[in-house]
């Protein structure tokens, strides 16, 4: 399943996602506190909704149920951007950012999507942020309100870097595999640094001093032009990545072609969401017919033990009415004894008697055998 996305993957989606320019946010949602869904309106369009949720970022045909009280960010969203105007989209030059520019009639905000860690959504004004669905801290900055808000240093665009930087950033790169060194140092990403690597026919395990950085580059710029051919990557009929394009890292596995590549995202990390959520609700109902099944079964056993306790009762009690003249006269006889002679004397005048077996006086108990 995807876990991420790159930075390439990142420019495909955004193109796509520019026809919804000039578009009004009609609604905003928040049906979990790491989703957000923005519904957007365009005169001869109509709408459309963009989902946010965690790192991942795209159009969706599934408008999801909201909770009856709304996430505090959401509500600050509504006030906010109710009603906005969205007037550009863009990516942050190589970045795993998006940056909605929106504007309502009294203000102009941004929206700033960030598509790595865990993801974050942050409304930005005039620099400074003025609410983040999540606060986050990092080594060179901080995402929380009050702060200005800084995009990542940037040391170099993947997009628009030249063939003597390129090579340059190989050459003094410290990682110990050219394949190492595009996803970390290009930042290009593990599965476009072995795509790179298949396609300039290069050993990935060779050390970035060692290889051809010119034919590597060259490659680079042929996979940056490749045309959208989105692609769901499948295994065993189980989804183990989303990419914009046909791979050759990717030839022997299943595929499954979308019309766009925001919508082989929906299918799969929605569609995966729904299943999930499904699968939850039915552990929840079968946790709560567990235990309404025990609460049963207890009452059940309950009515089964106060049934028999009261048929003994019962039974003792007809017993007892049916030999309550001997039973009486017995305790009459007792009561006589005792006022003329002690229970001492009483006790040693009725051992191995047949009927009364024990006496406590002190309780007032008379232990008695009749059959």
């Amino acid at each position: 399943m995807k876990k991420e996305f790159s930075a390439i993957e990142v420019r495909y989606l955004v193109d796509e996602l520019k026809c919804i320019e000039d578009s009004k946010i009609d609604k905003i949602y928040q049906p979990e506190n790491d989703i957000i869904i923005l519904q957007i309106h365009k005169t001869g369009a109509g709408k459309r909704l963009l989902r946010i949720q965690g790192k991942f970022m795209y159009f969706t045909e599934h408008k999801p149920e909201n909770p009856q009280n709304p996430y505090g960010f959401c509500t600050y969203l509504r006030k906010k951007l109710s009603n906005a105007i969205l007037k550009n989209i863009s990516q942050l030059g190589s970045e795993r950012i998006i940056q909605i520019q929106l504007e309502t009639k009294e203000s102009k905000f941004n929206l700033i999507i960030e598509l790595f860690g865990s993801g974050n959504t942050i409304l930005v004004q005039n620099d400074k942020i003025l609410s983040p669905l999540n606060i986050q801290a990092f080594k060179d900055r901080e995402i929380k309100s009050g702060q200005k808000y800084l995009f990542p240093n940037q040391e170099h665009n993947l997009f628009e870097i030249g063939e003597d930087e390129f090579c340059a950033l190989l050459k003094n790169s410290e990682q110990e595999s050219i394949v190492k060194a595009l996803a970390l140092d290009i930042r290009l990403g593990g599965i476009y640094s072995e795509e790179l690597c298949i396609q300039s026919s290069t050993d990935k395990d060779k050390k970035p001093k060692e290889v051809s950085g010119k034919k590597i580059y060259s490659s680079l710029r042929k996979l940056l032009e490749n045309k959208p051919d989105p692609r769901i990557v499948m295994k065993d009929n189980d989804v183990i990545d989303i990419v914009p394009f046909s791979l050759e890292g990717y030839k022997s596995y299943g595929q499954k072609k979308a019309e766009t590549y925001n919508q082989a995202l929906d299918s799969v990390i929605t569609g995966h969401q729904i299943v999930k959520d499904k699968e939850q609700k039915q552990k929840t109902v079968n946790k709560e017919l567990d235990k309404i099944k025990k609460s049963i079964e207890m009452q059940e056993k309950n009515i089964f033990k106060q049934k028999n306790s009261a048929e003994e009762d019962q039974r003792k009690g007809e017993f007892i009415y049916e030999r309550y003249s001997e039973i009486k006269d017995i305790l009459d006889e007792l009561g006589k004894a005792s006022k003329k002679y002690s229970w001492k004397e009483i006790k040693e005048k009725l051992k191995g008697h047949k009927v009364i077996k024990e006496i406590n006086e002190k309780e007032g108990k008379v232990m008695i055998d009749i059959e």
